[in-house]
């Protein structure tokens, strides 16, 4: 499978860190602090982000409002919300109660999503992080 093929992955990364293998309208590397990169987004989606160099924004596919910022040492809570090909993203500071909900976004895509073991669905969770960038996970639920 390719990666960005078959599944969504929501970010976490406050400084919403830009890809410096994309272009963005033209313009290499893709910026830091876009909507579509950040914490609670559905990464890579085009959240209506501001194209600096054209004046114009993004296509608005997923609605995104930043949720409380990240702290070291505070845990947040995703909700992560999978109904069909609706998604919703609530992000909570454990610490303050302070909670937004992130992100909708309807999926329109009838292959993404997907993906595909032997030609049959096979849905599948996981969990990613880089050395560079640490953080931790507890308390997950599935349901």
């Amino acid at each position: 499978m390719e990666r960005g093929l078959f599944w969504f992955e929501v970010q976490i990364d406050d400084n919403a860190r830009g890809d410096v293998t994309k272009d963005y309208y033209g313009r290499r590397p893709e910026p830091d602090g876009l909507f579509k990169n950040r914490t609670g987004a559905i990464y890579k989606i085009p959240a209506g982000d501001l194209i600096v160099h054209t004046g114009g924004h993004d296509a608005r596919v997923q609605q995104y409002t930043p949720g409380p910022a990240t702290r070291p040492g505070v845990w947040m809570q995703y909700d992560i919300v999978v109904t069909g090909n609706h998604y919703e993203v609530t992000l909570t500071d454990t610490e303050t109660g302070g909670s937004q909900l992130t992100t909708i976004f309807d999926n329109t895509d009838a292959e993404r999503g997907v993906a595909r073991i032997n030609g049959k669905p096979a849905g599948f969770i996981a969990i990613q992080s880089y050395p560079s960038s640490p953080v931790a996970f507890r308390d997950i639920w599935i349901k």
